[in-house]
């Protein structure tokens, strides 16, 4: 390229506008070519041009890019990609100071000897380079640029105090990240600027940048090399750098060069250190606000006449010395390492043995290392490729399809696309070598699409991780002063100026969860100023809500809806708690006081409605003395209180004061003293809520589910648990305290000293196993014995009705207000004798004992036809298998129950003890012993023979079967019934 022509070298700091003075000077020629140092750069300079001339005239040349139109006025390309031999009026070199670059300063420093313009050349750079160019190029012009803007050192500034439009630098791509990871979680975002990534995705993070998205940026040092962006301010995050081969410390002319790109044309700048990085020395920061730098000595070469006669001899002139004093022989570069690694390879140095194989192979190891890998592994590719040319003149388009398409994918996180494109790096090299492929075009195409595919993905990949739209969004309207509207969805979703923030849960914000806690601080500042509106319009929809739509829970909490909004905490009294609202502060006092209020007006007329019977009596004006004094004892107790705690009073209780506690609903029961409208499922609730207040409990235990006679106890309950709960515990479950009284009514007519056994209506009402009977008797204070005997299956008759005998009552039925659940059949609830008015001394029995007097007369046992019809001696009965009789008899078990004589058991007593008898004999072999007359005394015909000739005659019609067939418990009480 070399000629006589006008050389001229334009040298001044950043931000003088050389690159736009040599794009003008090249469009005022007919032919022109310009070399940049980056591949973006070069994009950023062909795209401007193409703005101007249209792309018809204008090529783009860089390692991995092609664009060469038929009509070609203008080539725009890398340094090491300037093509020779062209003969262009015009030649521009631009950062021509890399000439001392150890890395690529060889190829600066040949296009500097070498490469001219036939009319006019332009060297653009430092002016450290004024000496080197003034005794390389004789007759050179030079031309000095002022700055157009001051640059200004200003310190050490915090990440988290950076200004607005800042780039920070790091030196490796790990720094970066973490700098751009940083800076999302407190700034919103930034943008990700480095060397290695493609133009397609350094355009569109740029565009982040540029268009405000974003307002900070994150790059390597490439961005001191021509990138014209809108920053204000550069820090250093670091001072040193890997060069390839060791960390070293930047330069002045280094750092001057990035810090440089502070302040855009007539816009001063700043810059300054950040992070780790050390503060600069004052001689350091004055050189580079003034562009005072020592110049540059020694330009890197390389020679350029290069003989391919063998591996050896190429070797040997590449590695050749020079004389010049400006030049010194740089360090061995990648190409040739490469070189000397493959022709030390067999198989190689057997092929490369004319010129044209010689210069294949060097051709071959320039292919640059994108991938990064160690020396030997890219070698290796390369001996593939060179050994493909040399035996087929061609890479084959099967073994380029297999490559391609294995790095064709878009899926993984930033590292995995970075990788692949610096892989498809290689392969788009590749395509665009003349004469290595067969259908080159196609392979252009391919490679560039698998480029912009893995570019957009990253550029995506990047703005996932590095951006946070919403902060970002948020900060640029809140810095702006402007009010922000928030919208709240049916789902109590959030979003401010279209971007989601979290939920309001009642009169709480809750923050999005995925946002970082350095994000909480911009989302709670938006989002409280946006809701101030929505809570008060909420407050007033909150206080004209009905009741129905509020709810306490099992723990004490108030909910609207599906939102909790407020506590319950324990007041001055058990049925006066207090309620507490949870509103944000940032809602405001009215807000908070208006909730608040809402929720004690709820509380308060819960429980007037559920405890309604109990205030009433507090408040009868007509109960004095004793009744008065014992009314506020069951107000304490909220309306359930065991009997023995309150023996005496009882006891002190005249007839008078008891009819006046029965008319507001208190029944005196044998176990408990209670009212049973109190014992319904929602008073039973909310009871255990405010006793569980008053107890000052951390866990509130919960309410049994509704309609069960019996549940499991819990030793790990608190004290009087069971009672508040309406239960009595027995043993390993507790009762219903309704039903334990009707349970004790049954009892009273038993012989409990000389042993009875469990009805059907003892197994029906507490809807239990005979097994599970026997324990809860155990818990109620009875022994009970096991044993075994012959099922007897009795035969029945029943005699018509004697005259003057009274009808049997009718059996009652089931109660209406309480279903029966799971299988569980209740029994009506009957009066307990004990309410009824009895002689002193049957009181003081049924205090003293906890049982009523038994029947010792009564002998009649009851007889149920069961329906079943009468068979001949010779036929078999229906339901009967033929080889019964070889079968032998069936066993049934049977408890005896007997009272274990330690008087009237505490809450939660312990059970009996359960003895084992060996083979009991068959019900109804013995009469019963009764003592006394009462209610309901049976008389008993008696079987003195017993066994299988027992009949029992009745002066009256029989009773009813009151066994539910769909209790599962049906076919083990109808068996018990068939022995009765």
């Amino acid at each position: 390229m070399a000629g006589q022509a006008r050389v001229t070298a334009v040298l001044g700091p950043t931000n003088t506008g050389k690159t736009h003075y040599a794009i003008e000077r090249m469009l005022a020629h007919r032919t022109g070519v310009i070399g940049l140092p980056l591949r973006l750069l070069a994009r950023e300079v062909y795209d401007r041009i193409v703005a101007m001339r249209g792309p018809s005239v204008v090529a783009l040349v860089t390692g991995e890019e092609r664009i060469v139109p038929d009509r070609t006025q203008y080539w725009v390309c890398t340094t090491e990609a300037m093509p020779e031999g062209l003969m262009a009026d015009f030649v521009a070199l631009d950062e021509i100071q890399l000439c001392a670059d150890p890395e690529r300063g060889h190829v600066f420093t040949d296009r500097l000897l070498r490469a001219r313009g036939t009319h006019e050349t332009l060297l653009l750079g430092a002016d450290t380079m004024r000496g080197a160019i003034a005794a390389q190029v004789p007759g050179v012009n030079f031309v000095r640029r002022e700055r157009f803007s001051d640059l200004t050192y200003i310190g050490q500034k915090k990440i988290s105090r950076m200004p607005r439009r800042s780039a920070i630098v790091g030196f490796s791509v790990d720094q970066v990240y973490a700098i751009a990871e940083l800076l999302r979680r407190q700034k919103g975002g930034a943008a990700v600027v480095m060397g290695a990534l493609s133009p397609r995705t350094r355009n569109a993070q740029v565009d982040l940048y540029q268009n405000g998205d974003v307002d900070y940026l994150v790059a390597t040092d490439a961005i001191g090399m021509g990138l014209n962006l809108d920053i204000d301010h550069v820090a250093f995050s670091s001072l040193s750098k890997f060069d390839g081969r060791r960390m070293r410390y930047l330069m002045p002319n280094e750092l001057a060069q990035i810090a440089g790109r502070a302040g855009r044309y007539t816009k001063d700048g700043t810059f300054g250190v950040t992070g780790e990085a050390p503060a600069l020395d004052e001689g350091m920061a004055e050189a580079i606000q003034a562009h005072r730098f020592a110049p540059i000595r020694k330009l890197q070469w390389r020679n350029s006449r290069l003989d391919f006669g063998t591996t050896d001899r190429l070797i040997a002139s590449l590695e050749e010395r020079t004389d010049d004093e400006w030049l010194t022989r740089g360090r061995e570069a990648d190409d040739l390492m490469a070189l000397k690694l493959l022709s030390a390879v067999d198989g190689i140095r057997h092929r490369a043995t004319d010129p044209k194989s010689v210069k294949l192979l060097w051709d071959v190891c320039r292919i640059p290392d994108f991938r990064g890998i160690s020396h030997a592994e890219h070698a290796g590719l390369l001996e593939k490729i060179f050994g493909y040319l040399h035996e087929f003149g061609r890479v084959p388009d099967d073994w380029l399809s297999a490559q391609v398409r294995r790095i064709d994918r878009t899926d993984g996180e930033i590292d995995a696309l970075s990788k692949r494109l610096a892989y498809i790096r290689t392969w788009t090299y590749v395509a665009q070598r003349a004469g290595w492929l067969d259908d080159e075009s196609h392979w252009r195409g391919a490679t560039r699409a698998v480029e912009d595919r893995l570019s957009d993905a990253l550029h995506e990949r990047l703005t996932q991780r590095f951006v946070d739209r919403r902060t970002s969004v948020l900060l640029r309207r809140l810095k702006q002063k402007e009010s922000l509207v928030a919208e709240v969805n049916d789902k109590g979703e959030v979003t401010v100026e279209g971007q989601f923030i979290g939920r309001l849960e009642g009169f709480r914000f809750s923050q999005d969860k995925a946002a970082s806690p350095d994000e909480a601080k911009t989302l709670r500042q938006a989002s409280l100023q946006a809701l101030k509106p929505e809570f008060h319009l909420r407050a007033d929809r909150f206080y004209n809500a009905p009741d129905t739509e509020i709810d306490f829970t099992d723990q004490g909490g108030l909910m609207w809806g599906e939102h909790a909004i407020g506590k319950l905490v324990a007041g001055s009294e058990p049925l006066k708690p207090e309620a507490q609202a949870f509103v944000d502060e940032e809602a405001g006092h009215d807000v908070a006081q208006k909730v608040q209020r809402r929720l004690q007006h709820f509380i308060d007329r819960k429980i007037a409605t559920l405890f309604e019977p109990l205030l009433a009596m507090s408040r009868d004006e007509a109960m004095t003395g004793l009744a008065r004094g014992f009314a506020f004892r069951m107000v304490e107790s909220m309306g359930v209180l065991p009997r023995d705690q309150v023996t005496q009073e009882v006891k002190d209780l005249d007839q008078d004061a008891r009819g006046a506690l029965r008319k507001h609903g208190i029944r005196f029961g044998q176990f408990t003293i209670f009212m049973p409208l109190l014992l319904k499922p929602a008073p039973t609730r909310l009871r255990l809520v405010l006793w569980s207040l008053a107890q000052n409990l951390q866990e509130f235990p919960e309410s049994p589910p509704p309609g069960l006679v019996t549940i499991p106890s819990d030793p790990t309950a608190p004290e009087t648990y069971h009672t508040m709960a309406g239960y009595r515990k027995a043993g390993d479950r507790a009762i219903r305290i309704d039903m334990l009284e009707r349970l004790a009514d049954m009892l009273r007519s038993e012989d409990s000293r000389g042993g009875f056994e469990a009805t059907a209506d003892m197994l029906s009402i507490t809807g239990m196993t005979l097994d599970q009977f026997a324990g809860l008797m155990e818990g109620l204070g009875y022994k009970a014995e096991k044993g075994e005997r012959e099922k007897v299956k009795p035969v029945t008759e029943v005699v018509p009705e004697a005259e003057g005998d009274a009808p049997a009552a009718d059996t009652p039925v089931m109660d209406a207000d309480t279903p029966p659940e799971g299988g569980i059949v209740e029994a009506p609830e009957t009066p307990a004798p004990a309410e009824e008015p009895a002689p002193a001394a049957e009181v003081e029995a049924i205090a003293d004992e906890g049982i009523a007097p038994v029947d010792e007369t009564a002998d009649n046992v009851e007889k149920i036809d069961d329906g079943i019809p009468q068979t001949s001696d010779d036929e078999t009965p229906q339901g009967t298998a033929p080889d019964a009789d070889v079968a032998g008899p069936e066993i049934e078990t049977f408890y005896t129950f007997t009272w274990a004589g330690f008087g009237r058991r505490r809450e939660g007593g312990g059970a009996g003890n359960r003895g084992q008898k060996g083979q009991g004999k068959p019900r109804g072999g013995k009469p019963n012993a009764g003592k006394g007359g009462g209610k309901g005394k049976r008389q008993n015909a008696g079987n003195k023979g017993g066994g299988n000739q027992s009949r029992t005659y009745e002066s009256r019609p029989p009773k009813k079967d009151k066994i539910d067939p769909d209790n599962p418990f049906a076919a083990a009480l109808m068996g018990l019934k068939d022995k009765q």
